[in-house]
């Protein structure tokens, strides 16, 4: 909702007002800490999607008609601040829990996460700060805010996204799916008219993920279980890199007739 807000004064020609746009990112971000707080299922939607439309609303935000010229100084800072968004960023997708539930892989923020949304933001305010004393009035306030939001949010994905590769376990389906086939949707019913069912979660093969969900919100056998860390993820991405290609698929040619 705060993106389509954005995107929609955008593509308009207009700005939101600085205090509605300060109102918007803050609840953006608050929503995003109550959901992970609390656990949520790892989506490549979610994972992607999120960050590049808070990044690509920065990009227009600073480069769209009207908007401050943006001097060498100014250049430098929003730079400067978003290298450390990004670091800020990784740092967080470094901290966060992945952990199986119900047979699909999920996350969860740990309160050195949550710390470290609050540095980012002593981080962003302690740089507008420089950067008005400097009179790089282009890299302060309101400009910048969306930009430092979506690279950070970017950063994070980059550090979870390779750790969440290397448990094995699948990522939760997309809800649409889901509550269209529960819920007597379009997908609820095969093309002969019979109800469809919904797929079974799938499970590992070394039997870490329990068969059905435990009626607690832990797994129940979560002390064989470990959230790999960074050095799990840049191992995966080095497996994936030494992987040899594979040699396409060959279709076979159909004989002419005569």
């Amino acid at each position: 909702m705060t993106a389509s807000l954005v995107l929609g004064s955008t593509r308009s020609g207009g700005s939101l007002p600085a205090p509605l746009v300060v109102v918007l990112v803050v609840a953006g971000v608050g929503y995003v800490l109550w959901r992970r707080s609390k656990g949520e299922p790892v989506q490549t939607r979610r994972l992607l999607v999120l960050p590049a439309v808070f990044t690509i609303l920065g990009v227009i935000d600073l480069t769209k008609a009207g908007a401050p010229h943006l001097s060498p100084a100014d250049v430098a800072f929003v730079v400067t601040g978003a290298l450390i968004s990004f670091g800020l960023g990784a740092a967080r997708g470094a901290t966060v829990e992945l952990f199986p539930r119900g047979g699909y892989l999920y996350q969860r923020y740990r309160k050195t996460t949550v710390a470290l949304w609050a540095v980012l933001v002593a981080t962003k305010l302690g740089l507008d700060l420089v950067a008005h004393l400097a009179g790089a009035t282009g890299a302060q306030g309101t400009h910048t805010l969306m930009l430092s939001l979506g690279v950070s949010l970017l950063g994070e994905s980059v550090l979870v996204a390779p750790r969440a590769l290397a448990t094995g376990v699948p990522f939760a389906p997309e809800q649409r799916r889901r509550g269209s086939i529960a819920r007597g949707g379009p997908l609820a019913y095969s093309f002969d008219g019979r109800p469809r069912q919904p797929r079974p979660a799938q499970e590992c093969d070394d039997g870490r993920v329990p068969t059905r969900p435990p009626a607690r919100e832990q797994p129940t056998d979560t002390e064989a279980w470990h959230s790999p860390g960074w050095q799990d993820g840049l191992e995966w991405v080095r497996s994936q890199l030494d992987r040899p290609p594979e040699a396409p698929l060959r279709r076979p040619r159909r004989r002419r007739r005569r």
